[in-house]
């Protein structure tokens, strides 16, 4: 599979859920940046719907980047500013070299993850 590393030139940012304990002793999840990467953007297609009498915009983006062991699916990353949730990990035949990160853009308060 061929890849031009030449499109890689966007910048994400990986985000890890973070757990802490406010003064009560509560469980507040935070977000937290984990790393800076380089990726290819393709949009794989955007749709938009009805839901509960409420317009909403879905945004489906895939990433292509070089192999990050440290990815999980229950990370997030943010590209230009929008945070999305990862739908699917693609190691591209497990060779070690690059991958693809199928992503849908979040929107409404779920999209905070704090200062960068």
């Amino acid at each position: 599979m061929a890849i031009n590393v030449g499109e890689m030139r966007h910048e994400i940012k990986l985000l890890r859920r973070l757990t802490s304990q406010d003064s009560a002793g509560n469980n507040m999840n935070t977000w937290g940046v984990a790393c800076a990467l380089r990726a290819a953007v393709k949009d794989v297609g955007g749709r938009e719907f009805y839901e509960a009498a409420a317009h909403q915009l879905q945004n489906t983006v895939t990433f292509t980047l070089r192999w990050h062991a440290g990815l999980t699916g229950d990370m997030r990353l943010v590209f230009q500013g929008a945070v999305y949730e990862i739908i699917e990990i693609n190691h591209l035949g497990y060779r070690r070299d690059f991958m693809r990160i199928k992503a849908r853009m979040i929107q409404g308060e779920e999209a905070r993850y704090g200062e960068l």
